[in-house]
């Protein structure tokens, strides 16, 4: 299904009103398209733009075929698993808790691995870029991690869920009346999450 929406991204289809049935089965996708579950043949895209140019870009560089774009959509799912280890790491150090205690139960545990790298399922790279987003937030680099978690809602739209937390980073650290404190944790972090997808 990935690989079929990117190659639609490539033969200049709008992924968000058909499905991959709209492919040219002789074309760069056809054989993605054929190999789609029937429920999902006619279904427009449910991912954002950051993620269907990533599909595009594995699309477009292996003509579409089969192996060598699940094999590379996997390169994918494993760098989004680095990511994962990458911010889980560091958050545990900053906050003094135990790195195998992170890694064990947020990135080496068999539902991530099966889900992410195993299924290839693109929530692995929403998460770490997410996470990331968390790690730069709690160094006090909040206009870049919002802007990264910006890019995870590009990969996905749940993760808009997660400016909350950087919005209330937002608030502990602003100064002057709690009506600003307020208004700017709230606002600031959608705000730049915001221009990046529009960027996008």
């Amino acid at each position: 299904s990935y690989i079929a929406q990117g190659s639609m991204v490539v033969e200049g289809h709008d992924v968000y009103t058909v499905g991959p049935s709209a492919l040219d089965p002789g074309g760069i996708g056809g054989d993605a398209a054929a190999s789609v579950g029937n429920h999902w043949r006619d279904t427009p895209a449910p991912y954002g733009p950051l993620f269907l140019l990533i599909s595009a870009a594995v699309a477009r560089t292996t003509g579409g075929t089969i192996v060598p774009a699940v094999l590379a959509m996997r390169v994918v799912a494993v760098l989004s698993l680095v990511l994962i280890v990458w911010s889980l790491r560091r958050l545990a150090r900053e906050h003094g808790h135990s790195e195998s205690r992170a890694l064990w139960l947020g990135a080496l545990n068999p539902l991530l691995l099966i889900h992410v790298v195993g299924g290839m399922h693109n929530d692995g790279l929403m998460i770490g870029l997410m996470l990331a987003g968390f790690v730069l937030a709690l160094r006090g680099k909040w206009i870049a991690g919002s802007a990264l978690v910006g890019l995870a809602m590009m990969v996905k739209s749940p993760a808009a869920v997660s400016l909350l937390f950087i919005g209330v980073l937002v608030h502990a650290s602003a100064t002057g009346p709690q009506w600003r404190r307020w208004a700017k944790g709230l606002l600031a972090p959608g705000l730049i999450a915001c221009a990046v997808a529009g960027g996008a």
